[in-house]
């Protein structure tokens, strides 16, 4: 038998994967790639049996997840995208048609999505996307973001003369650069 369940430790929801097995003599406890968990039991024991071996590993579970952010609850993630998802694109839209006075760019598309590698990008359509987190960001990271895409407009690359026209309205852009690499998206 096999379920996902989820379970809630020092008020951070966790997925899991309960599987109970026939010929399973002991508990496993597992976290594989990009923080999935796996807790293997035998067949015999309770969910409260499963959840009380959980907490006994509370401290080692919660120190491996720190190196897979995405391992809260896929359920969370989504309810938290949909109570922000419109506030992200009516701040993205308001934002980028402000900046994008000194650019005087044209872009199709705007969208709001959920990534998990980027906080944003540009198609060669035009199209710009961002991830609904950037509301979370300080102002002066939400502008970089923002430039950053509109640039990409005219330079697909990060040549040079992307970086000039990223400095246009923002000089600094070096120092934003490394500060929001250290944000986690």
């Amino acid at each position: 038998m096999q379920q996902v369940r989820t379970f809630v430790i020092d008020n951070q929801t966790i997925e899991y994967t309960l599987r109970k097995r026939r010929k399973q003599k002991s508990y496993s406890l597992a976290v594989q790639r990009e923080g999935r968990i796996t807790l293997t039991v035998p067949y015999w024991i309770s969910l409260r049996g499963a959840e009380k071996f959980i907490l006994e590993k509370k401290s080692w579970l919660l120190a491996v997840l720190q190196k897979y952010p995405q391992a809260v609850s896929t359920h969370v993630r989504k309810k938290h995208y949909t109570k922000h998802k419109e506030a992200a694109r009516k701040f993205v839209q308001l934002r980028l048609t402000e900046l994008n006075r000194v650019y005087g760019y044209t872009y199709h598309r705007v969208s709001i999505r959920v990534n998990t590698s980027r906080w944003g990008s540009c198609s060669e359509k035009g199209n710009l996307n961002f991830d609904y987190r950037i509301i979370f960001l300080p102002s002066h990271l939400q502008d970089y973001l923002l430039v950053h895409e509109l640039c990409h407009l005219r330079e697909m690359n990060h040549s040079v003369r992307f970086w000039n026209c990223v400095a246009l309205t923002l000089p600094n852009h070096k120092e934003l650069r490394k500060e929001l690499q250290q944000q986690r998206l």
